[in-house]
Formats: structure tokens, C-alpha cells, sequence
């Protein structure tokens, strides 16, 4: 499976845009984390930690792709039913990120081959749509704008293990190179 793009970057930009004339409080932070620089320009970025934030949070609640799709790569069960291997699955990822939990914002998310049933085990029901294709549906959502969720504790710089939470451009052998 193959998908692509060539509006992604500006469909990010208007969605963080959108979220800061929506969140005025969120705006005149970013104003001011940018206002505290001497100097603007490309490689200030990592300089506002607040500002990466608000992107990697708009793009978590408004992905460009907000699809994915993957195969099963063995036989599992989710939610008491059968997944053969080789079984086409569609993650509506865009939902997936507006997960949240009472301990905190951590996105269950696991690796090696089970990890896709595991995952969608635990948050997901199940629906069978055309034989073998399987479409994993949210049970709920919260699309709380919080962009403080991709900072360390202490604020000034982005938790990179978090960071590794964005499952906003795909996962595993099929995310997007770009």
C-alpha cells in the first residue's frame, strides 16, 4: 500500500494556525516564547520547545493522512475475534491519537508483530467490512487542544519519547519516509 501527498505541510500549517486563533491562550504563549528570541529564523526552532509543541499537537489532532494501512503478519485474536495473517487492516490513526487516559496522555502503544492486536485489543472495537479487510474504530475520543503533552516536565525542550508517540505519518515498514 502506497499513499501519498502534496498538500501535507500546508494542511499542518493551517491546522496550527486554526488552533491558535482557536486557543488565543495557546497563541500569546507561542508569542511569547517567540518574542523572547533575539533572532527568528529556521534553526531557532529547537529554541521554542512551546511553538514544536503546538505543531506536534496539531498534527496529532488533525493528521494529513488520517488513515493508515497495514496486514496482519500472523494469525491473532482481537476483541474475541479471529485475524488471520495476510488480513488487510485500516487504522483510522487520526482517531487513535485523540486517545487519552486518566494516568496521563500515554498512547498504548507496543512494538513487535502482535503489536498492532495488542493495541487495538485495548482501545478499539472491531469492525469486518469485504471479507478480509478489517476497520479498527475508536470507542471514544478527546480532542483536548494540550500541546504541554510533548514537553519534558520541566518545559523547555520536546520529550523525544513521547515524540515517538506521533504515529501521525504511519508506522513500522509502511511509514512515510518523508
Amino acid at each position: 500500500y502506497i499513499a501519498g501527498g502534496s498538500e501535507t505541510t500546508a494542511s499542518a500549517m493551517s491546522w496550527l494556525l486554526s488552533n491558535f486563533c482557536l486557543h488565543p491562550e495557546i497563541q500569546q504563549r507561542a508569542r511569547r516564547e517567540a518574542d523572547s528570541l533575539e533572532e527568528l529564523s529556521v534553526d531557532s526552532i529547537h529554541s521554542m520547545p512551546f511553538i514544536e509543541a503546538c505543531a506536534l499537537e496539531s498534527v496529532r489532532l488533525k493528521p494529513s493522512a488520517p488513515i493508515s494501512f497495514t496486514k496482519a503478519l500472523v494469525d491473532c485474536e482481537v476483541a474475541g475475534k479471529p485475524i488471520e495473517a495476510g488480513t488487510r487492516l485500516i487504522f483510522p490513526i487520526g482517531q487513535m491519537m485523540r486517545e487519552s487516559y486518566e494516568d496521563g496522555d500515554k498512547f498504548m502503544w507496543v512494538t513487535g508483530p502482535m503489536a498492532i492486536a495488542m493495541m487495538a485489543a485495548h482501545v478499539f472495537t472491531m469492525m469486518v467490512t469485504r471479507g478480509d479487510t478489517i476497520v479498527f474504530q475508536r470507542l471514544n475520543s478527546n480532542p483536548m487542544v494540550r500541546p504541554e503533552r510533548w514537553l519534558t516536565p520541566s518545559g523547555d525542550s520536546i520529550d523525544e519519547e513521547k515524540r515517538l508517540e506521533l504515529i501521525a505519518f504511519g508506522f513500522g515498514p509502511r511509514q512515510c519516509p518523508g
